[in-house]
């Protein structure tokens, strides 16, 4: 005896079509703004390759406390609750973070500026000191275990 296949079920969705407007509240795609267009809704925090901070286009010291004293300030005297983070693509991890913990601790909200396209070369790893190098193993010798 047979067994009976199993029923299958399609469903189809009817799709409205497009308008030539754009929907109340869309955002416009295609069109960046510039750093200087939101710094009227954002505190800015700018990050150097170095580490180097700015935050409103002033330099501070990238140090915890000033920055979240210096966060503070900006908020308190301009009522803007969002930090804005633009940091070169060079900028280590850690000092972003670091903006990042000090937006979070005084309860800002945070976005972050997508870096302009790379001018030049790709970045590089910073040079680190050379490592010993490594024996070469004798052939003559029992083969090495894998590293």
């Amino acid at each position: 005896m047979r067994e009976p296949r199993p029923t299958r079920l399609y469903k189809t969705l009817e799709i409205p079509k497009p308008s030539g407007e754009a929907p109340a509240g869309a955002v416009a795609q295609g069109r960046s703004r510039s750093l200087d267009d939101l710094k009227d809704d954002y505190i800015l925090v700018e990050i150097d390759d170095r580490g180097a901070m700015k935050l409103d286009r002033q330099p501070i010291e990238p140090v915890r406390e000033t920055l979240v004293k210096n966060l503070r300030r900006a908020r308190e005297k301009t009522g803007r609750q969002s930090m804005l983070l633009s940091a070169d693509f060079a900028t280590l991890h850690r000092n972003a973070v670091l903006a990042y913990d000090a937006a979070i601790e005084i309860g800002l909200s945070i976005a972050i500026a997508k870096p302009q396209s790379l001018q030049g070369p790709a970045p590089t790893l910073r040079a680190t000191p050379a490592a010993a190098p490594r024996p070469v193993p004798n052939s003559s010798a029992a083969p090495a275990a894998p590293f």
